[in-house]
């Protein structure tokens, strides 16, 4: 794949705030002063939302780093149902690999992650879901900081949200709950905006197996359960790194702020012992004439299925408090508000979602649904480490994925709670069969239903926990609960590198 140059944009405020603001696409047009009173490096939705409010003081000088092309006019990011196209493979996505997953069948798994401005939301698939009450009050109690719990977080949700009713403008009784959310915000939410044929039967399993897959009206309740060139500027105050679960450890690592046997194996001096920078992240999982008769319709009136994101449906499901499973498994999870895996739907065809393994055929009618299981909460951390002291060169990414008894159990849990999913009546007529590989998966046997995950589980992304948060006293985090990095003065993290769980909140 041919990827353009690389670029680096900034913005530049200073004097009267965001009414100075500049974006440069080459390094050679920045001015001569290279001092700023604050660095934001990589533009996602942290680095974005962290320059943008420091910049609303008119005396700062803020230059916010990019290394990703300008977002603007990309049509697969504007269109909300053309995400899956950005990646992997593409210029705006970094294009990572893992290690060989020994949980895995030792295959090398993609590993996407946004180099655009916008950062990985530019590539993500447009949901909106804030995560669960627990898993935010376990943030509290790791930081010893109540700032992180549910009940102090949830007011900035309400702020931030603006709830706008669908394009298509139809009845939303049942599928929001209009008192959670913020009405005057500066970012649009809303349901679904088409619906799609699966819809009904997606409801109809809630009502027919309602005990195992309960409706839940709005999962933003707290409780989600249920259905370039080489350039120098120097911070006078200072750096904020938001580059990423990836990223932002690299850099931490490039600069002397890590494990010290690690960054002696590759000649980087250590000026900051920290502990091994480890990660969590969950795990998975038409023809061309309709195509452009949607896009057209998207084009004219931003309606019609194209204006649809990831998925009409989402389900956060736990595995049961009676399962045998705990009396030998301790749960991962932050409490009974927060699941142990998920469910994704998808009807219509996109490249690569029948299947994470290359080559496998689709149904020859071309007509199908995928559901993909993703373990959310797993009980394994990996680990971001250099390859070289080389910023040029991609740290080395080991997931771990499956490499844990429980993540195993919780995956073939996961799979046949979806086959449960689709055995309710409302499917009757609806699904003909199993295709692709998972057609001679016997779900009976634990052997077959490891064998087929193994062979086929993927990633959804959303790593966290690569620059954990933790108390000012313990010695076993990265930074502290103001997300200052401990041992240091003038740097901060600000990405979901800080987070110290699988992140549920999309």
């Amino acid at each position: 794949m041919r990827r353009p140059r690389p670029v680096v944009l900034a913005l530049v405020v200073a004097g009267l705030g965001l009414t100075r603001a500049a974006l440069f696409a080459d390094p050679s047009d920045f001015p001569p002063d290279r001092k700023y009173e604050y660095i934001v490096v990589g533009a996602g939705p942290g680095g974005s939302v962290v320059a943008s409010r420091l910049s609303e003081d008119p005396n700062a000088n803020v230059l916010l780093i990019e290394a990703g092309p300008n977002d603007e006019g990309i049509l697969e990011i504007e269109v909300p149902y053309l995400g899956y196209t950005l990646q992997p493979d593409t210029a705006y996505d970094w294009n990572y690999t893992t290690t060989p997953q020994k949980g895995l069948d030792d295959r090398v798994i993609l590993y996407s992650r946004g180099r655009v401005l916008g950062g990985s939301s530019s590539i993500n698939l447009m949901v909106w879901t804030r995560s669960s009450r627990d898993d935010f009050d376990r943030y509290a109690s790791v930081s010893g900081d109540d700032g992180w719990s549910w009940d102090a977080v949830e007011p900035y949700f309400r702020e931030i949200e603006h709830l706008v009713p669908p394009v298509d403008h139809h009845n939303t009784s049942g599928q929001v709950d209009f008192d959670i959310h913020g009405h005057r915000g500066p970012v649009n939410i809303t349901v679904a905006n088409v619906p799609f044929p699966i819809d009904p039967h997606v409801y109809g399993t809630t009502q027919d197996l309602s005990k195992e897959f309960p409706y839940n009206g709005d999962m933003n309740s707290g409780n989600p359960i249920g259905i370039g060139q080489l350039s120098s500027w120097r911070a006078t105050k200072e750096i904020i790194l938001s580059a990423g679960a990836i990223n932002t450890p690299q850099l931490l690592m490039l600069s002397g702020i890590g494990p010290s046997v690690q960054l002696a194996g590759i000649a980087v001096e250590t000026l900051v012992d920290n502990p091994p920078l480890d990660s969590t992240s969950p795990i998975i999982r038409a023809n061309s004439t309709l195509f452009n008769e949607l896009l057209a319709e998207w084009e004219a009136e931003q309606q019609g299925v194209m204006a649809n994101g990831g998925s009409n449906h989402v389900g956060w499901l736990r595995i049961p408090e009676d399962d045998p499973v705990w009396l030998t498994e301790k749960d991962p999870s932050a409490g009974p508000t927060s699941p142990h895996y998920e469910f994704l739907f998808r009807l219509y065809h996109q490249p690569g979602f029948t299947s994470t393994v290359a080559g496998t055929p689709v149904p020859s009618t071309g007509y199908f649904m995928t559901i993909s299981a993703v373990v959310v909460s797993p009980s394994s951390s990996g680990s971001i480490t250099l390859s070289s002291k080389s910023p040029f060169d991609f740290p080395i990414i080991d997931p771990a994925f499956l490499s844990t008894s429980f993540d195993v159990y919780a995956m073939r849990a996961a799979i046949r709670s979806v086959a449960r999913f689709v055995s309710a009546k409302t499917w009757d007529g609806f699904i003909t069969g199993q295709a692709a590989s998972f057609a001679s998966v016997d779900l009976s046997s634990d052997e077959s239903v490891d064998a087929w995950a193994r062979s086929q589980a993927s990633t959804i992304w959303h790593p966290t926990g690569t620059a954990r948060m933790g108390g000012c006293g313990d010695n076993d985090s990265v930074v502290d609960p103001d997300l200052r990095v401990k041992g240091t003065k003038g740097l901060r993290v600000v990405d979901a590198s800080v987070l110290v769980s699988g992140i549920l909140l999309f």
